[in-house]
């Protein structure tokens, strides 16, 4: 992201990595490429750049970001927003489904049998 493309209030929180259990995918916040204001969009791409980074989920204002995180196998990303969207994406690729709300951060715990 160049900083001419940065809109107000953009935190750049989101250009740290955030690594998958395994270590072999990442997930940053990238620009979106859909038309409109500039947005924000998660992407998620291999740590040894032998695939194409894939945008996963809606695009979202940068002040709406919250917080993301990978499930514990590394199939799924919870994509949490400020304005009380959460989203539940595949890190495949596509829109992924809207969920209930997390509280401030996601986290992944297994139910009790």
């Amino acid at each position: 992201m160049t900083p001419d493309r940065e809109p107000p209030g953009a935190t750049g929180l989101g250009t740290v990595p955030v690594f998958s259990p395994d270590g072999k995918t990442f997930i940053v916040t990238a620009v979106s490429h859909q038309p409109g204001p500039v947005m924000g969009q998660l992407v998620v791409a291999s740590a040894d750049g032998r695939r194409p980074a894939v945008a996963i989920g809606p695009a979202y204002s940068y002040q709406d970001r919250q917080s993301y995180g990978f499930s514990p196998d590394g199939t799924k990303v919870i994509l949490d927003l400020a304005s009380g969207a959460s989203w539940m994406l595949d890190v495949a690729g596509g829109n992924g489904v809207q969920v209930k709300q997390f509280l401030s951060d996601p986290s992944w715990q297994r139910r009790a049998p």
